[in-house]
């Protein structure tokens, strides 16, 4: 142990007697060199799931982070590849577990040839394993004192790590990054941020105490769309929402969704997730699990398969999640007509935070990217970041080097091949 590090710790150490405690209690206060961090080398999914469920109810609430999601993900891409490396990272204080995030080990060789690891958190590392885009992505703490465990556990991972080896973390809000201070035992990180996206939600709760109703809360413009192609559509026929009820159905519509989404995205495996037998094979397990009643039982945890239907005709399916008090919208696979006066996205989405509103949810969130619709209906917006740490080494200098070459070679080529006035 080195300024409460232990590194490659076995799991022995850690389930002594098989028994794993948890911060029961709030603390009042925490200084960084009351935090012990273990890092466990391919742990057992057994550990990971008793590290977990001592945790998480202590834990900001967060579908990502729920042993739901989590135990979907760690079977689907981690536990079924031999040749995947993963650790756990943990913290503690004295014998109670307060912090843990499971890091994925992704090979390969720099500019200079040499071997190197990066190390994702909660994501594998890859464009298709990782194409199921968790978000809010953070290590799993009890709710006090956020700053100084995650502080303490980015301390860790400096010293488990070689110099020339990164740390990848997101997708994130600003406030769930590691803010970057100098280490008492290696040099300290630097960053490069890899992607950002704006987010958006519904905040329901300052509607209500604005005692504001959700058509209320739109534009004249917003309005005036959603009641027209509302409209249109009854002209056909009886307009319905229906929710699936069992996990058969819920994943009979999951199915029937695929059409649609390749549709508008594209039939390859990195254009929609349906033309991804991984993304495909997760949301089956993730819903299955679902219904069957674990997820509920541990943390209020549920998924819900929408299907829009005008008459006979099915106009598309909408994949939300529910987690405590939130409504995450997942994904849509919708049928679009001709008729620019036809919106089944403005119409399905004005149901959906209805029935939200009216189930005294606190928040509709349709998380990160940028869309037209989800300004039109949010009344707040975030940001989303993925970042890579690293330590200052030669080989990614001459790295980065080459890439701002690169890229500015990318800017003067379009910037010759503009038209001129």
């Amino acid at each position: 142990m080195m300024n409460g590090i232990v590194i490659n710790c076995p799991e022995t150490s850690l389930l002594k007697n098989n028994h794993i405690e948890s911060q029961h209690r709030a603390m009042e206060v925490l200084n960084a060199e009351d935090i012990q961090c273990e890092w466990l080398v391919n742990p057992s999914r057994n550990t990971i799931k008793a590290v977990w469920l001592a945790i998480e109810p202590y834990a900001p609430r967060n579908v990502f982070l729920s042993w739901h999601w989590i135990s979907t993900w760690f079977d689907t891409f981690v536990n079924s590849s031999q040749s995947r490396t993963n650790g756990l990272l943990v913290a503690k204080r004295g014998q109670h577990l307060i912090g843990a995030g499971i890091f994925v080990a992704q090979h390969s060789r720099n500019i200079l040839g040499q071997k190197t690891t990066r190390y994702s958190l909660h994501r594998v590392g890859d464009e298709l394993s990782d194409q199921i885009w968790i978000e809010y992505n953070d290590f799993l703490m009890v709710e006090d004192h956020q700053d100084v465990i995650r502080q303490a556990m980015m301390v860790a991972l400096q010293t488990h790590i070689r110099s020339r080896d990164a740390v990848q973390i997101g997708v994130s809000l600003p406030s769930q990054m590691i803010k970057l201070e100098v280490s008492s035992t290696k040099p300290q990180f630097e960053e490069r941020l890899i992607w950002h996206s704006p987010s958006y939600q519904v905040d329901l709760q300052q509607l209500r105490q604005q005692q504001c109703g959700v058509m209320q809360s739109l534009s004249k413009n917003a309005r005036k769309q959603i009641k027209r192609s509302m409209n249109k559509y009854q002209q056909r026929g009886v307009l319905l929402l229906e929710t699936a009820n069992s996990g058969e159905q819920a994943l009979e519509w999951f199915d029937a969704a695929k059409v649609n989404h390749i549709a508008r995205w594209g039939a390859k495996p990195e254009q929609s997730g349906f033309a991804n037998d991984k993304f495909v094979q997760f949301h089956h397990q993730y819903i299955s699990k679902s219904f069957a009643g674990e997820a509920k039982a541990l943390a209020n945890s549920a998924v819900q398969l929408h299907r829009l239907k005008v008459g006979e005709q099915i106009l598309g399916y909408i994949y939300n999640l529910h987690f405590g008090d939130t409504v995450y919208f997942y994904l849509s696979a919708l049928s679009y007509e001709d008729d620019p006066q036809l919106k089944p996205g403005l119409v399905a989405h004005a149901l959906l935070i209805e029935q939200a509103y009216m189930d005294g949810k606190a928040v509709y969130d349709f998380m990160g990217g940028e869309a037209r619709y989800k300004q039109t209906f949010s009344n707040h917006k975030s940001e989303l970041l993925m970042k890579v740490y690293f330590q200052p080494h030669f080989a990614l200098t001459v790295e980065n080097g080459a890439r701002r070459v690169y890229s500015g070679l990318k800017q003067l080529k379009a910037f010759l091949k503009a038209p001129k006035n």
